[in-house]
């Protein structure tokens, strides 16, 4: 079995795992994501790509300590060194801040842009930001959910709704064009994200 095979599947148990919490916003999402993840294509692997956000991998990847992180983050570990890091092509430092582009990346294991697999709708990943970074108000079309693994100092904001500290193993839901921003404290934020919809980049508000 691939590492990147290992990686998707624990991911599909992450998220069946959550089905068994309480029920919230979210579960309708996850109930549908699970279900195209189940039907999911394997694509050509993309090649290793590198960013300098990237250096703070091995720091996140020390933080996955709750025994619901273990298999997650001994597949990531695996897979990490095939990781084709992106950016989004509507951010630059004039936009986010100086130095915000040289702290920040993502990757995609499903999603048809770089993934290692596709499913109709989906685009599932890892997003990674830096510390002492604001990830200004920005929405998309997609509907949206975020698993917080690592940086359990960074806030959160919903439209109009109050900054909150989300910590590790906590879920974030954003419905379809939902404006949204995030701040990262002394420690970098690794998070599970999740899209289901129309997969348009996300732009500033």
């Amino acid at each position: 079995m691939s590492e990147a095979k290992k990686l998707f599947d624990e991911v599909v148990s992450f998220y069946r795992a959550r089905l068994n919490e309480n029920e919230s916003s979210a579960t309708p999402m996850l109930k549908e994501v699970i279900a195209r993840l189940e039907g999911a294509t394997t694509l050509t692997a993309p090649e290793p790509r590198l960013l300098g956000g990237a250096r703070h991998w091995d720091r996140v990847i020390e933080n996955l300590v709750r025994p619901d992180q273990l298999g997650l983050r001994d597949a990531l570990s695996a897979t990490a060194p095939g990781f084709h890091w992106m950016q989004n092509p509507n951010y630059n430092d004039d936009l986010m801040g100086p130095g915000y582009m040289d702290n920040y990346g993502f990757i995609e294991l499903v999603g048809n842009k770089a993934g290692f697999y596709e499913a109709e709708g989906v685009r599932c990943g890892l997003l990674l930001l830096g510390p002492g970074l604001h990830y200004p108000a920005h929405n998309h079309a997609a509907e949206e959910i975020y698993h917080v693994l690592s940086g359990d100092q960074t806030l959160w904001r919903r439209a109009e709704e109050d900054w909150c500290t989300h910590p590790a193993g906590s879920t974030i839901h954003h419905a379809p064009w939902m404006i949204h921003e995030t701040k990262t404290g002394d420690q970098p934020l690794l998070a599970l994200y999740c899209w289901l919809g129309d997969g348009s980049e996300a732009k500033l508000t």
